[in-house]
């Protein structure tokens, strides 16, 4: 500054012209014009979760509810996308009396959870949770237990026929759940034994307890055997089953196939919507974020996509809305970690580092979001207004990842945004979803 004032006038006014024209030029400039537009859509476009009393989000208009599929999805091992999910429900449910609720599970899961919401003994839920935790999947958590216990006491309040039916669109997780479910539908028909062979040998595998995948490969490959069996003699079964006949076919049918994960979900959603005639009924759905994606993620087209691209009359009134967790901890299969990330002797480590704005993975655009969301606060944004710039690139679609390539997404560069999913929800300092057992590992146990 000394050396610019002990110049002469006539080069101050230069320096200061330059100046000026350099700071007229940036804020003109079409990465500031962009983020400035960015800015403005968002602050008109959004709202505030509330997980401590009843939502009457207003984002939502009219158009939102016309439409017929409502998939909420998640990163899983935050506490806060449980608690989302729960709200979202309640609000699209009081709106639309939506009762169908898509599941990121398989059917015998799905079975017993719906007669926990009938029922409310609390043994039906816990075997479930008892058996993701023990396998380390994420949603095998204090949070998710929560929820359904929320949802078993909003259940209560609907009317006879307006009640939440889960439907378990994933392949087969609990093969002993299955087993169990299967000889408990058998033997509700009635069925006498030495009738058929096939039938008979169900009840040898009862007593079966499959601790491991390869344990359980016997019971599959029966399964694929009375699968063809089935498949060339449907009415001979059906005449023995009876009203059994659909859900032991499909139970059958899916730890026989050895389908894709993402067709498995898009085949067993199509024989769910013929089997309940879904095509007048309102869907909601909460899962992993991949899957409620609606359009290709790594060149793979996810459950969603598939949806938005068949021939069902409900592919163009599909509503995504994605949750992201900023600033945040997640619960995450220690084994999965690196060893400077573990937490030694848990079977789950309580991470902060793989957030979608953390350093070691960022989803791409998230950072224009932050300034809108509180601390401890959730916001959801509508994506698809009028005059939206998210009607144009991929952000929040594509991810970045210094620490595993699999969390590396690239999306459709023919798409936007919005082809994707067309409504967001920032959550703020999410603790981790907690584990639903004691967290010790057997190493720790001995």
């Amino acid at each position: 500054m000394k050396k610019i004032l002990s110049q002469k006038p006539g080069i101050i006014i230069k320096h200061l012209l330059f100046l000026i024209l350099f700071v007229v030029l940036f804020f003109r400039s079409p990465v500031f014009a962009q983020e400035n537009n960015y800015t403005k859509y968002l602050q008109q476009n959004q709202s505030t979760i509330s997980i401590d009393s009843d939502n009457n989000l207003s984002i939502f208009d009219d158009a939102f509810y016309k439409n017929q599929v409502f998939l909420v999805s998640e990163s899983h091992g935050y506490y806060k996308p449980q608690e989302v999910d729960f709200a979202l429900f309640k609000q699209i449910n009081k709106k639309t009396g939506v009762r169908y609720y898509l599941a990121e599970i398989d059917f015998s899961q799905a079975y017993y959870l719906n007669q926990y919401l009938n029922t409310g003994d609390e043994s039906l839920l816990k075997r479930i949770y008892q058996y993701w935790y023990k396998i380390e999947a994420q949603w095998g958590c204090k949070a998710g237990f929560a929820k359904w216990q929320k949802m078993y006491s909003y259940n209560k309040t609907l009317p006879a026929g307006k009640k939440i039916i889960v439907l378990g669109l994933d392949e087969t997780q609990d093969v002993n759940m299955n087993v169990k479910l299967l000889n408990e539908l058998i033997k509700k028909t009635g069925y006498k034994k030495s009738t058929n062979r096939q039938l008979d040998s169900m009840a040898f595998f009862a007593a079966t307890n499959f601790v491991n995948d390869s344990a359980s490969l016997p019971f599959i490959q029966y399964a694929g055997r009375l699968d063809s069996i089935i498949h060339k003699n449907p009415g001979e079964y059906e005449k023995l089953l009876k009203s059994a006949f659909f859900s032991v076919n499909y139970i059958i049918h899916n730890i026989a196939s050895k389908k894709g994960r993402e067709s498995k979900l898009f085949e067993n959603f199509t024989t769910f919507y013929n089997q309940y005639n879904l095509a007048d009924e309102k869907i909601y759905g909460f899962m992993g974020r991949f899957h409620a994606m609606q359009d290709s993620i790594n060149k793979v087209m996810p459950f969603a996509g598939m949806l938005k691209n068949s021939k069902f009359p409900l592919k163009d009134k599909i509503i995504s809305i994605p949750i992201f967790c900023i600033q945040s901890s997640a619960m995450i299969p220690t084994n999965y970690l690196p060893a400077i990330a573990q937490q030694a002797g848990t079977v789950f480590s309580k991470v902060n580092m793989v957030n979608d704005d953390s350093y070691v993975y960022q989803v791409n655009g998230i950072k224009l979001f932050e300034s809108f969301v509180p601390e401890n606060a959730i916001t959801i944004f509508k994506l698809n207004g009028e005059s939206s710039p998210f009607n144009e690139g991929l952000n929040l679609v594509e991810s970045t990842s210094t620490m595993d390539k699999s969390f590396e997404w690239f999306g459709n560069k023919n798409a936007a945004t919005t082809s994707y999913f067309q409504y967001a929800v920032i959550a703020r300092n999410s603790d981790w979803a907690v584990p639903y057992g004691d967290n010790l590992s057997i190493k720790n146990n001995k």
